[in-house]
């Protein structure tokens, strides 16, 4: 027993040795915090965030101002803030589509927010580095100070500084793109926000923010697309934020794409962005050159779509296509045809989905609606989708509806428009056996 006492003091005290030695290849902020030295094995690679702006810290940094002191650079990234599952955008004069009203770092300062993953780059266990650089109440910094750039200046909101999750949206390896983050300002009253904000909007430019389903038929593509990313991960970061296991707190690392439990003594978990997929199907009948569509109770009068459902734990595509349509209008499917796919981050749990999109044969007729999940399903024949198509062009594309009585499919927004076009293009030759 003495002498495997004796032994294990021996491998302690080189194991201690070796890790001293390995401290030279760990940044220096991370040295004295066992907590961030352990954060190292859950990043892809330390400092995420710092070598996303090539070098220049998110934190304070030796020789910054006081104005400016553990705040973005305001030379950095653009910001887009986003309240309560909406989008900061704005619509240029003389333009019909909305794009992302990206703001100066300076913001976060006069909002008196601080980014989660600041925090995390300097260690946990350390004091938020927001209730070092920033004085509280009347005797705050004012955010004119410093380097903000003429006529962005704002009223800087008072009170506490609040540490909120942000995602990095542009691609960290290309070097040539500016940095681009999404913050969550929804502890903010709204009104407060656009009053900072409208004091450094362009002349003739409209600032609300939008839910992002309007969005889908009212922004430009690539603003669409930041705005889809940054809802989807900034509601996942506010649904998970206590670790599972253990009920610890979690924080962001690796610019908002992953969570780590603060326990990491006796816990460590790593939580990950949830995607639900989702099966969406057009069954069609060969013979009969028809299709079948469906309806909610919640969906606007006269609008027919695809049937639709998550998919089970396990369960294959193909057969989650079989089990949804026969759960909802008692069809059996027989050839399944995958067709497309879209990412649907306004999903019905507040959770992003990512829609499979199926062509489907029946192998049975007889409908038999389940009215605990429809309000109706039946066969539309090719006339009537195309009518319903066409009416979808015309109305729903542009976000509204048709007068009442007309009946339409989703518009060019979503994946079910792509699957009935896809349908009316093909002939029954074309159809796979």
């Amino acid at each position: 027993r003495v002498l495997m006492l004796y032994m294990r003091r021996i491998l302690r005290l080189w194991l201690t040795s070796l890790a001293v030695s390995a401290m030279r290849f760990v940044p220096r902020d991370f040295r004295g915090s066992s907590t961030g030295t352990r954060l190292l094995t859950y990043r892809k690679r330390s400092g995420f965030v710092s070598d996303v702006l090539r070098g220049r810290a998110l934190r304070a940094t030796e020789g910054a101002t006081e104005a400016t002191e553990g705040y973005l650079d305001l030379e950095l990234p653009s910001v887009m803030l986003c309240h309560t599952g909406r989008q900061l955008v704005q619509q240029r004069a003389g333009q019909e589509e909305l794009v992302v009203a990206w703001q100066a770092p300076s913001i976060l300062k006069a909002l008196r927010v601080r980014l989660e993953e600041e925090r995390v780059e300097a260690g946990m266990n350390a004091e938020p580095l927001s209730a070092k650089a920033v004085p509280r109440g009347d005797a705050a910094t004012s955010p004119t100070e410093g380097k903000a750039p003429a006529g962005e200046a704002v009223d800087e909101v008072r009170g506490e500084v609040t540490v909120v999750p942000a995602v990095v949206l542009s691609d960290p390896n290309d070097v040539e793109a500016p940095l681009c983050v999404a913050v969550d300002v929804s502890h903010l009253d709204e009104e407060v926000v656009l009053a900072s904000v409208g004091q450094a909007k362009g002349p003739g430019s409209e600032v609300l923010f939008m839910n992002t389903r309007e969005l889908m038929v009212r922004a430009e593509p690539a603003s669409l697309l930041d705005c889809g990313r940054a809802r989807a991960l900034l509601s996942w970061h506010n649904a998970n934020k206590f670790c599972g296991k253990c009920g610890s707190p979690t924080v962001s690392v690796e610019g908002g794409v992953k969570r780590v439990c603060s326990n990491v003594e006796t816990c460590g978990a790593r939580v990950y962005p949830r995607t639900d997929p989702v099966a969406i199907m057009l069954v069609y009948d060969r013979a009969r050159d028809r299709c079948l569509l469906g309806r909610s109770r919640r969906y606007r009068p006269g609008m027919y779509t695809c049937l639709s459902g998550f998919v089970e734990p396990a369960e294959p595509l193909e057969m989650a296509v079989r089990r949804e349509v026969y759960e909802e209008a008692g069809i059996d499917v027989g050839n399944v045809q995958f067709v497309a796919s879209q990412p649907w981050p306004v999903g019905r749990g507040g959770t992003c989905e990512l829609m499979l999109g199926f062509l489907a044969e029946a192998t049975s007729f007889d409908v038999l609606v389940n009215t605990s999940e429809m309000e109706d399903v039946r066969w539309f024949t090719r006339d009537e989708v195309q009518a319903a198509y066409d009416a979808s062009v015309k109305y729903a594309n542009s976000g509204g509806s048709p007068p009442e009585g007309v009946l339409w499919v989703p518009g060019n927004y979503a994946i079910a428009h792509f699957l009935v076009s896809t349908w009316l293009r093909k002939t029954a030759d074309d159809f796979e056996e």
